[in-house]
C-alpha cells in the first residue's frame, strides 16, 4: 500500500525511521514509508527526503514498525518503582503499562489499609528495592512515578481494594450504603487525580465479599472498569453472566481480565464463556477482555483460601491458620477445593527457609515434609507470613487459541515481579504472541495480532494519542524483525530476554537499542 502524506517538513525533524513495513495498529495491511517524529510526536508519514544534519535517521529496511506494545493487564506498581528503566518490559516492545488490576494496589489507603494490603498481597511485588512506600493518596502515589525516568507511559487505575480496605477494613460482609458512598467520595478523588478507571477483583477478599451493587456503583463513576471475577473454574460460565450483568447495570466500559480456563471443571468452556461476551457486546453492552499467551498462570496462595479463613485480614488469617483446634475444619475445606495440586508450583517465598521447595509441586512438597497438603498449605503460609506465589498450570491449549482468537481480546502479560523466579509471562508476553502464536501457528495475521496489543488496548483505556502510527500521535514505536521475534523466557529460565527487538522508542526517546536498554527513561503519567 502507498503511505499516507507527510505533515512536516523534513527540517523540522529529530528523527526519521526510513524504509520500514508499517502496521500502523489499526489492523490494517502494511504499507513501506519513511516517519518522522519530532517533539516526542509523530510529525510526516510518507517518503522524507532531505533531512537536517541534526535529524537522527534509522535504517528499517526488511524490518516491521509498529505503535508501542500497551501491556492492558500489569502489576508493574512497585517495580516501575524500584527499577524504572524497566528493562523486562521494555525489550519485548512495551511502552505503556497499565495498573493497577485485580483490584489489588496501593493508593489510596491510609496507614491500617496499607499495612492490610501489603499483607495480603506484598508477595505479589516482591521486586520492591529501594522502595519507601510512604505516600497514601493517588497523587502522592503518581507523583511518586514523575519524579523516576520511566521505562514506558503509565495508566493508573484505582484498586478496589485499596479503597474498600480503607473504608471497612478487611471486614467480611457486604458493604453498607453509607460505606459505598464513602468508597464513592474516596474514588473520585482519585480519578481527579489522574487515575483512568477502577479495577476490581471479587476472586480476591475483602473485594470477595462486595455485592454486585457496590462493585456497579464504583464502575458507574469511574466509566472504565477491569475485573478479575469471582472464578475461572467450574463457575466461569455463572460468573461471566454476572461480570455482564454489572457491566449492563453500571453503562461502564468493562474489561474483563485474563479471561481463562481454569482447571480441569472448566476445561472446554472457551467457546461458551467468549459466546456469553459476544452476545452481550451484541446487546450494547461495552465489554472486551484480554489474556497472557500462556497456559499456565500465577498468583499468591492466600487467593485460594475460603472466605472465612480471610475475614479480617492477614493478621486474623495468620491467627486462625496457626490455631491447631481449626486445622481439622481448614484441611477439610482445602481439600474440597476445586484445585488440582499437581499442577501447582511454588513460585516463590517471602523467606529463605523453604527456599530449597521453589520450583517443585505441592505434592512433592507434602511429600518432603511428611505432610498432607491441607496441612502444607497452612504451615507455609504460617512459615512465610502469608508471602507465598504460586505457578499454576492450569489451561488447555484449544482453549488458550479460542480465548486469543477473539476480536475483542486484547493481550496482556498479568507479569508478577518478583524478588525470585517468576513466571516467563513478565518477559516473553508479547514477543510470544508475535513469534509463536501469529508467526510459527498463524493463530491471526500480523495486523491483526499487532491491533490486539496496541489500538484495542489504548481504546478500551482511552488512551486517544496512543495506539496508532498516525500524523500528531505520540511517538511509542516498536521496530523489529518478524523472522525472528520472539520469546526465549521459559519456566526453568524465566528471565530470559527476546529475541527480534531492534529498536524501542517511548515518546520519541529511544529505550531499546538492537536488544539492549539503553537507560534513557523518558515514561509519563497518563492521565485522564
Amino acid at each position: 500500500m502507498t503511505a499516507p502524506p507527510s505533515r512536516a517538513q523534513p527540517a523540522d525533524l529529530d528523527l526519521v525511521i526510513q524504509g520500514a513495513s508499517v502496521l500502523d495498529g489499526s489492523g490494517a495491511t502494511p504499507f513501506t514509508a519513511d516517519v518522522g517524529i519530532s517533539g516526542g510526536r509523530i510529525a510526516a508519514i510518507g517518503d522524507i527526503a532531505g533531512a537536517g544534519p541534526s535529524c537522527d535517521t534509522v535504517n528499517a529496511d526488511g524490518l516491521t514498525l509498529t505503535p508501542g506494545f500497551i501491556d492492558i493487564h500489569s502489576h508493574a506498581d512497585i517495580s516501575l518503582l524500584a527499577d524504572p528503566t524497566h528493562a523486562v518490559k521494555a525489550l519485548q516492545g512495551v511502552t505503556t503499562e497499565v495498573f493497577s488490576n485485580c483490584g489489588i494496589g496501593f493508593a489510596p489507603v491510609d496507614d491500617a489499609a496499607m499495612a492490610a494490603m501489603r499483607g495480603a498481597f506484598g508477595g505479589l511485588f516482591s521486586r520492591d528495592h529501594g522502595v519507601a512506600w510512604d505516600w497514601r493518596s493517588t497523587s502522592e502515589y503518581l507523583d511518586r512515578l514523575r519524579t523516576r525516568d520511566l521505562g514506558a507511559n503509565v495508566a493508573y487505575l484505582v484498586p478496589h481494594g485499596a479503597i474498600r480496605a480503607t473504608v471497612m477494613g478487611m471486614a467480611g460482609r457486604p458493604a453498607e450504603a453509607d460505606e459505598i458512598e464513602r468508597m464513592r467520595r474516596i474514588l473520585g478523588g482519585a480519578l481527579e487525580a489522574g487515575a483512568r478507571g477502577l479495577s476490581t477483583g471479587p476472586g480476591y477478599a475483602p473485594m470477595s465479599h462486595a455485592r454486585p451493587d457496590e462493585i456497579v456503583a464504583l464502575a458507574r463513576d469511574a466509566g472504565f472498569c477491569a475485573i478479575h471475577q469471582r472464578d475461572y473454574r467450574s463457575g466461569l460460565i455463572q460468573c461471566t453472566r454476572e461480570t455482564v450483568s454489572m457491566a449492563r447495570a453500571s453503562r461502564a466500559r468493562f474489561q474483563l481480565s485474563h479471561l481463562q480456563t481454569s482447571g480441569p471443571s472448566a476445561a472446554g468452556k472457551a467457546a461458551e464463556a467468549v459466546g456469553v461476551l459476544a452476545d452481550a457486546r451484541r446487546d450494547g453492552v461495552d465489554i472486551a477482555c484480554d489474556m497472557y499467551p500462556y497456559t499456565a498462570g500465577s498468583t499468591v496462595l492466600p487467593a485460594i483460601l475460603p472466605d472465612w479463613l480471610t475475614e479480617g485480614g492477614p493478621d486474623a488469617t495468620l491467627a486462625r491458620l496457626a490455631d491447631a483446634p481449626l486445622n481439622d475444619r481448614i484441611e477439610t475445606d482445602l481439600h474440597a477445593l476445586d484445585r488440582y495440586w499437581p499442577s501447582m508450583v511454588l513460585l516463590s517465598v517471602g523467606s529463605s527457609a523453604n527456599e530449597r521447595y521453589v520450583g517443585m509441586t505441592f505434592p512433592e512438597i507434602a511429600e518432603a515434609r511428611n505432610e498432607t497438603m491441607g496441612l502444607l498449605v497452612c504451615r507455609l503460609l504460617v512459615e512465610e507470613h502469608l508471602q507465598v506465589c504460586y505457578l499454576v498450570h492450569h489451561m488447555q491449549a484449544d482453549d488458550l487459541d479460542t480465548i486469543l482468537a477473539w476480536e475483542h481480546t486484547s493481550i496482556g502479560s498479568d507479569g508478577l515481579h518478583l524478588n525470585g523466579p517468576a513466571h516467563p509471562r513478565v518477559a516473553g508476553t508479547f514477543v510470544r504472541w508475535l513469534g509463536h502464536f501469529v508467526r510459527d501457528r498463524r493463530l491471526v495475521d500480523l495486523p491483526e495480532a499487532v491491533r490486539k496489543a496496541t489500538s484495542a488496548p489504548a481504546e478500551r483505556l482511552g488512551l486517544s494519542d496512543r495506539g496508532r502510527i498516525a500524523v500528531g500521535m505520540a511517538a511509542d514505536l516498536v521496530l523489529f524483525d518478524p523472522a525472528s521475534v520472539g520469546d526465549r523466557a521459559t519456566y526453568d529460565d524465566p528471565a530470559l530476554p527476546p529475541t527480534g527487538i531492534v529498536g524501542v522508542w517511548v515518546n520519541g526517546v529511544r529505550t531499546v537499542r538492537d536488544g539492549k536498554t539503553t537507560g534513557a527513561g523518558a515514561g509519563k503519567v497518563l492521565t485522564s
